[in-house]
């Protein structure tokens, strides 16, 4: 029978995982770089209401979703590189290149299109599409990665970061709607802690197996759908 509870509880001795901190420098980078792409992004946003040409309030709508769809990547990437372990990581070009898209189209789809397009979905809808490539933009970067070992998941932490993941991106699209041409920072800061709260949940629910851990055929089968990082949860 399926052990449900042995799934979620499983934890891998630490000598099976590579151990890892966070470079608080790079962490902050991240950050600021996810809100000054948002602001920038709000602030495009804003001179389309005083433009009449049609076209060039599609371009500046789509320019403004690229800008926040670039940002988003970037926090990812940069937040990764925020990664301290006992040997530096590689990235796989293809991999990391194809990841830039979903954070794009999440931008595009509920900043640009929808607009443009004069659909009125719900918040929680487009909150759910922002999400959704959020993580996956996250979750394609993250096997991106080159290391010696593999990667695995922790199926509640994995569960809870797509909680996290609407949750946040339906706080950030409200502040939009509410207050974006008031106080564009406030929404920028938002959209930056509803990036960054849904890469580093999803950072949590990840460990790195070394190369040379020797696992059980039911451990095996466990750490595909698990992860549990070595708990050291120093920032330096």
């Amino acid at each position: 029978m399926f052990d449900i509870e042995g799934l979620i509880n499983f934890r891998p001795e630490e000598g099976l995982v590579h151990a890892y901190s966070y470079n608080l420098i790079w962490v902050s980078v991240s950050i600021a770089l996810v809100i000054l792409a948002s602001y920038v992004a709000l602030r495009l946003s804003e001179k389309i209401e005083r433009i009449n040409e049609e076209k060039d309030k599609n371009l500046l709508s789509f320019l403004g979703a690229i800008t926040m769809g670039l940002g988003i990547w970037t926090m990812h990437f940069v937040g990764m590189l925020a990664i301290d372990m006992s040997h530096t990581p590689d990235f796989r070009p293809l991999t990391t290149l194809l990841s830039i898209f979903p954070g794009i189209l999440g931008a595009i789809i509920s900043l640009c299109l929808l607009l443009r397009l004069d659909m009125r979905l719900p918040l929680f809808i487009k909150s759910a599409l922002l999400g959704s490539c959020i993580l996956i933009m996250h979750y394609i970067g993250m096997t991106g990665m080159i290391f010696e070992g593999r990667l695995g998941y922790d199926p509640l932490l994995f569960s809870i970061s797509f909680i996290v993941a609407l949750t946040s991106s339906y706080f950030a699209l409200y502040l939009k709607e509410k207050m974006e041409n008031l106080f564009p920072i406030v929404t920028a800061t938002g959209f930056g802690i509803a990036v960054s709260a849904t890469h580093f949940t999803g950072m949590e629910a990840t460990y790195f197996f070394k190369a040379s851990a020797s696992l059980s055929p039911s451990d095996i089968f466990i750490t595909e759908l698990s992860a549990v990082k070595y708990r050291q949860h120093s920032f330096f």
